[in-house]
């Protein structure tokens, strides 16, 4: 027949009764509390903290204690916690703590610190430890409570992965709109380059024929100068012409010589083509102001094809990365918790898209209540540290969600007097009303 060890970690369990003696601030107190907000009230340094945490420190070993659990001038203390199917007592004394775990029959169970360490986590000690995490932890937190760790740090890397490729498909395309804002619209008429290879032969032709033609004009003129000269002297010989007579003879026959030359090459300009050289010279200049154009015009359709092809490629890379943190949304919305829309941006933990560092305090408490009872589905009692942050609205609404959650609620909250809404505590014990 088995224990009710077994039956034990299958119900959830709240405090039936809590008994502390000479536990930190604690004197003696014993409270049956009834319905699931368990309000511990009292002036600061009262022992109220110390009252609460005494559940924990029964239950874990584990408290703000520390090493010194005893009150001050004590020599012994314990706190009995009475969870319903199982009963824990840890007695403190100055060797040390002792504790023991019985089911609700009394039976003792072996091993007791190791049978209640499964029932509890540092969250569902008190939440306001979820607040104090770092981003990393609360993310690492999460990602275990949905049982799709891995799957989820595969989404990291591919996000990762796909974010790095991005950035450099974005700087491209920043240095492509760049380049392209310098070279305005393409041209639609700019035409064909034309090759200037054989205008270039052309021009190079046209300049032997012209430097030829130069050479003949000069002859012409020298020829013409030398003539003119050689006139001069026939008449200023003939002058002589007496005692000149066989000068006059010779010059004669060189001027005929020199005047077939002439004749000669006033025949060669004559017969020199018109000389293509400057038109030449404009059609390569048209061809080289058509040729930039082209150039112009394939380098501004070459660069709008590649910024396209930047501006899709970096809208799929932001596509496949919105539908990564979508999955992962997914994933934690597929968990147990009821804490809204959550996701991660980085390590940092969006709740409704909010940063949970930014939420109110109020806010943060709610969500952190909600992973605390997420992780404590048997032991259904969470620590509230600071209740004053809670208004009576508030209050109303923390009441309700304790009961749709079966959850009770310890709440410590710093009050003057009591008012008849939960325990007093004064000097280290319950003040009766």
């Amino acid at each position: 027949m088995k224990s009710d060890t077994s039956n034990a970690q299958q119900n959830s369990m709240k405090v039936i009764e809590l008994v502390v003696e000479n536990y930190m601030g604690v004197r003696a107190v014993e409270i049956r509390p009834t319905g699931n907000i368990v309000r511990i009230e009292g002036k600061n340094g009262a022992g109220k903290s110390s009252v609460i945490d005494a559940i924990w420190v029964a239950i874990g070993g584990t408290g703000e204690s520390g090493n010194h659990p005893l009150r001050n001038g004590t020599k012994k203390g314990r706190s009995y916690v009475d969870l319903g199917d199982i009963r824990v007592e840890r007695k403190f004394t100055e060797a040390g703590t002792y504790l023991e775990v019985a089911d609700k029959d009394g039976k003792k169970i072996p091993r007791p610190q190791e049978f209640l360490d499964q029932f509890y986590s540092k969250t569902t000690i008190d939440p306001r430890n979820f607040i104090q995490m770092r981003p990393t932890e609360r993310r690492d937190l999460l990602l275990d409570l949905t049982g799709k760790r891995d799957e989820i740090e595969e989404l990291d890397e591919q996000r990762e992965s796909m974010y790095g490729e991005r950035t450099l498909v974005n700087r491209e395309l920043k240095t492509l709109q760049g380049k392209l804002a310098g070279r305005g619209v393409p041209a639609p008429d700019a035409g064909v380059e034309i090759p200037i290879a054989g205008l270039l032969k052309e021009l190079e032709g046209s300049i032997a024929a012209d430097a030829l033609h130069s050479k003949n004009v000069a002859a012409v003129v020298d020829y013409t100068h030398r003539v003119a000269r050689l006139d001069d002297a026939v008449d200023h010989k003939r002058k002589q012409i007496a005692a000149l007579e066989e000068e006059i003879e010779t010059l004669v026959e060189e001027t005929t010589r020199m005047a077939d030359r002439l004749a000669a090459a006033e025949e060669q300009v004559d017969l020199a083509p018109y000389s293509e050289t400057a038109r030449i010279r404009e059609r390569i200049s048209a061809a080289e102001h058509t040729n930039e154009r082209v150039r112009k015009n394939a380098e501004v359709v070459e660069l709008g094809s590649k910024l396209t092809a930047c501006e899709v490629a970096a809208r799929n890379l932001t596509e496949a990365i919105e539908g990564i943190d979508e999955r992962k949304t997914e994933i934690l919305g597929e968990s147990a918790l009821s804490i809204g829309q959550v996701g991660f941006d980085g390590d940092t933990l969006l709740v409704g898209g909010v940063p949970f560092d930014d939420l109110s305090t109020s806010e943060q408490l709610r969500v952190s209540l909600e992973i605390a009872v997420s992780q404590n589905p048997r032991i259904r009692v969470v620590r509230v540290s600071d209740g004053n942050v809670f208004d009576d609205d508030s209050m109303g609404e923390i009441e309700a969600w304790a009961d749709d959650h079966d959850c009770q609620l310890w709440i410590e909250r710093v009050a003057d007097a009591p008012d008849g809404m939960g325990f007093f505590i004064k000097d280290g014990s319950v003040v009766e009303e």
